[in-house]
């Protein structure tokens, strides 16, 4: 089945890589971050990597490879989301799919939900297939559910800081920090060290305060290093409340099309793509150290 739709997932790949950067990818000597990913999703397609990119089933292979679950607890998990309707529920939860991103609901303290809306939203979100829309392997075999899961707070009662680890050939080499991913969305780059990185996502504004480690940065690294180890590339992402849990995994950060500023970050992080004896330094330069 992957062999017949590989050209229709050629013409997704370089379609959507072209409506977003205005150029064609170089698919067969790619240089740039953006084009490794372009070409990991036509030729890196292993079975492990619909695992990954299913929010359950993620779930105990990282806890074979941890030894235990390192994930908020699961409340429930369904495909219809009328199906919730009559649980014992906690007061505050998330609602999510297992299958895409940016399809979540967020319930807090007091508020209620409206089932009926709120599962023609789902449905919806259900619906969606991404490799289709974006050539994406390891989406097409998952079964689309819905899940409730344990909300994560930080210690004011605001939405947890993300951590998200970019591991290269099983090493951490740079840290992608987010804050109020809901409200006044900002982000910072940062080395394995925790130093600040002359990186920003173009389109968000630069995080201006200064940043503490979190107390189990090292703890974090270990584990993130640990799920990548196999791995070229490996996104492997933390949400930080009183403590940090795991999110997710992710395979193909911003489907590929991440838009750097400097532009000359997309190369640096192509380098670490390409040859396992790169460090990111300090500078966001790519350096051969080992």
């Amino acid at each position: 089945m992957d062999l017949l739709l590989l050209p229709n997932d050629y013409l997704a790949v370089r379609r959507g890589y072209q409506e977003m950067t205005g150029v064609s990818p170089r698919l067969f000597k790619p240089s740039t971050f953006n084009e490794h990913v372009q070409r990991g999703k036509l030729l890196q397609r292993q079975k492990i990597y619909t695992i990954y990119a299913d929010k359950l089933a993620v779930r105990e292979y990282v806890a074979r490879v941890l030894g235990y679950d390192a994930f908020p607890k699961i409340i429930w998990s369904g495909r219809h989301l009328e199906d919730l309707q009559g649980e014992k529920l906690p007061s505050e939860y998330v609602l999510k799919t297992n299958h895409s991103w940016r399809t979540q609901m967020i319930v807090r303290s007091g508020e209620k939900i409206d089932f009926d809306e709120a599962a023609q939203t789902f449905e919806k979100w259900l619906a969606n297939d991404h490799s289709i829309k974006t050539g994406e392997y390891q989406y097409r075999w998952i079964e689309p559910q819905v899940f409730a899961e344990e909300i994560i707070l930080r210690p004011d009662r605001s939405l947890p800081d993300e951590f998200n680890f970019f591991c290269f050939h099983g090493r951490v080499q740079m840290i992608e920090f987010h804050r109020g991913r809901f409200s006044k969305h900002i982000r910072a780059y940062l080395t394995r060290d925790f130093k600040r990185l002359p990186i920003i996502r173009s389109g968000y504004e630069r995080l201006e305060e200064s940043l503490e480690a979190p107390l189990e940065l090292a703890e974090m690294i270990k584990i993130a290093e640990r799920i990548s180890a196999n791995d070229k590339f490996l996104r492997v992402d933390f949400m930080y409340g009183e403590r940090p849990f795991l999110a997710e995994l992710t395979l193909r950060p911003g489907s590929g099309t991440v838009s750097f500023d400097p532009p000359s970050a997309d190369f640096e992080l192509g380098k670490l793509w390409s040859d396992s004896r790169m460090d990111l330094a300090e500078s966001g330069k790519a350096k051969r150290v080992r």
